[in-house]
């Protein structure tokens, strides 16, 4: 995809998302696994190469405002 494709994405849009990998990181977690989230530069438009360490935990909060989609 090309930068300027990248730069017409609409985050907004539940397309957006990356739902596979939600649903593995949370399976992840679920079964006591510990997981690398992906960080997104909304500047570039892209992923970044680092990512945020994540220890599963009892209880686990996702925020955002297509959590429920």
């Amino acid at each position: 995809m090309t930068e300027e494709e990248r730069h017409r994405i609409n985050f907004d849009h539940p397309s957006a998302f990356d739902w596979k990998l939600l649903h593995q990181q949370l399976a992840d977690l679920r079964a006591g696994k510990a997981i690398e989230q992906p960080t997104y530069s909304y500047i570039k438009c892209n992923r970044e190469p680092e990512t945020i360490h994540v220890d599963p935990k009892p209880v686990v909060i996702i925020e955002g405002i297509m959590t429920l989609v």
